[in-house]
């Protein structure tokens, strides 16, 4: 998502104020699981900790795949990885589907499921049997995500200012005089280089190659010599940044543990 500001607003400050703080009320926690039991003994961790929720809960499948584009963005969705007749691995890939920016928590009495998880896009694994301890951390972390994933990068046009949530920016080429930036909703065409686009940027955003910036998010498969994006786009990886991408992805990763 992106906002476009009038340059010559004096509103300016209020308006990005209200984009980056306005934008959430109570923070809305989703639970799928198919047993009630489990459904009330997570409930009664959630209401243990120092945050008012919105908590809705899911017992059937099917309810979820035919609300979960309705589900509002930003949500903490905590789901089991198995439920009857489904996975929540392959439900967790189609609410990633979705680019709500959903901080999705794995909860699961079984460990050999925890590897499984990589295959998604999510924030935190929880052992059952460590619930009480470990659920209070992953929301927190959830939180954490959630309140960064409102920075954003401004760029300026000729007539307006351009605002685009980090997290919405899939990656960044340079094409001749031009960069464009390519994020889940649109491409943005700007006259900054590559290079000064990415002194604005955090870790997430790495650069590949001279005309290419990723967002590390939305990173499926690195190669010897390009990067496959989640919606299957290739990135070129040039000789002289492998070793930069490979050790920036390597502190990425360590960061989101």
């Amino acid at each position: 998502m992106s906002f476009s500001v009038d340059s010559t607003s004096s509103k300016y400050d209020n308006i990005i104020l209200i984009c980056l703080k306005g934008r959430f009320g109570m923070q809305n926690i989703i639970i799928i699981d198919d047993m009630k039991e489990h459904i009330q003994y997570i409930q009664d961790i959630i209401n243990t900790m120092n945050h008012q929720f919105q908590i809705q809960t899911f017992l059937d499948i099917h309810d979820v795949l035919l609300h979960m584009d309705q589900f509002p963005d930003h949500s903490i969705i905590i789901i089991d990885i198995l439920l009857k007749n489904h996975s929540g691995i392959e439900l967790a890939k189609e609410l990633n589907q979705l680019h709500k920016n959903f901080q999705i928590i794995f909860i699961s009495s079984y460990l050999e499921k925890a590897t499984e998880v990589y295959e998604t896009n999510h924030c935190y694994f929880v052992y059952k049997p460590e619930s009480k301890k470990r659920l209070p951390m992953a929301i927190e972390k959830a939180i954490h995500r959630i309140i960064e994933s409102q920075k954003v990068l401004t760029i300026s046009l000729k007539d307006k200012t351009k605002i685009i949530l980090l997290n919405d920016i899939m990656y960044i080429e340079r094409i001749q005089r031009y960069s464009y930036i390519y994020t889940v909703h649109e491409t943005i065409k700007t006259a900054q280089k590559i290079k000064d686009l990415l002194e604005q940027l955090p870790l997430q955003f790495i650069r590949t190659h001279n005309s290419y910036i990723i967002n590390a998010y939305y990173v499926s498969e690195i190669k010897r010599t390009h990067v496959i994006l989640n919606n299957q786009q290739p990135i070129p990886i040039s000789r002289a940044h492998q070793l930069k991408l490979k050790k920036q992805f390597h502190e990425f990763l360590v960061e989101q543990l």
